[in-house]
């Protein structure tokens, strides 16, 4: 997998690719300002395939957007991933932040990526083909995946929306459920390597004295996801975005993650400790 900088993959420096996008533009020297717009406007209402330079240059609106909201993803094509520049900045990164808050913000949400290109869109692909170009993956293997995947169907789709009381679909925000639970792993996983290296303890934050650094860690997390949201839009993103609402990406990911009910001392069988919890890979 590989890390890029790059956030738009379109080179608006190539001649040939902006002379592609602009093919249907159809727009000549003696049109009248008036016939540009429409052309413009007729143009912004044909379907253009996502993330194709036709819909990034009619479907503006959405496309700058990116460019505005901090943002990351997995780009399964190349299997690469990248984030904004503007990400590395606060909640989740700062030069000036102890290293349990970068590594439970923008670490997080590397480690999120990362798992994208293994998650249940994905993972059959990632391990490659053989020879005979067929999966490396044995039936068993993915007969056993399948099962993991179920078991986080089923947890997020039992849990209701505090605000609405709608239930999650499960099946809808599997991807980035499994990106949650898996990325939170990678991330504290390689946060407490550094602590070792740097001899088991970071600095005490003024007022937060009494927490641990691996405790700091995990506050970061919840940090990092804090959010304010209308009903309206409340109910929209349960019906329609792979994301689940924030409280049960954070509350669920966790309580997944034996390491922070060890951190936090939660009592076997409470909400954050349960009993029995979904995780992809146990190593």
């Amino acid at each position: 997998m590989e890390f890029s900088r790059i956030f738009d993959f379109n080179d608006v420096s190539s001649v040939l690719l902006m002379e592609t996008c602009y093919k249907d533009l159809g727009i000549s020297e003696s049109d009248s300002i008036e016939e540009v717009l429409r052309i413009i406007e007729s143009l912004s209402k044909i379907n253009h395939t996502h993330g194709s330079c036709g819909y990034n240059i009619f479907k503006n609106n959405e496309y700058i957007g990116d460019f505005v909201h901090s943002n990351a993803f997995y780009y399964s094509i190349l299997n690469l991933f990248s984030i904004s520049s503007n990400s590395l900045a606060e909640p989740l990164f700062d030069r000036y932040f102890l290293q349990a808050l970068n590594y439970g913000g923008i670490g997080v949400t590397f480690g999120h990526e990362i798992v994208h290109g293994f998650d249940n869109d994905h993972y059959k692909y990632i391990y490659g083909l053989d020879e005979k170009g067929e999966l490396i993956l044995t039936p068993k293997s993915i007969e056993n995946f399948e099962k993991k995947f179920e078991c986080f169907v089923k947890q997020y789709g039992g849990e209701k929306e505090s605000k609405t009381m709608k239930n999650i679909n499960g099946s809808l925000t599997l991807c980035e459920n499994i990106a949650d639970n898996g990325g939170l792993k990678i991330a504290h996983r390689a946060y407490m390597k550094y602590l070792q290296s740097i001899g088991g303890e970071e600095p005490k934050v003024p007022g937060f004295e009494n927490f641990t650094s691996e405790q700091l860690f995990f506050i970061s997390k919840g940090r990092t996801s804090c959010e304010h949201q209308s009903r309206d839009k409340i109910e929209e993103r349960i019906d329609t975005d792979p994301h689940a609402p924030e409280e049960i990406r954070v509350n669920l990911a966790l309580s997944n993650y034996k390491p922070f009910s060890n951190a936090f001392n939660c009592k076997l069988q409470s909400r954050m400790n349960p009993e029995h919890k979904c995780e992809v890979w146990k190593k």
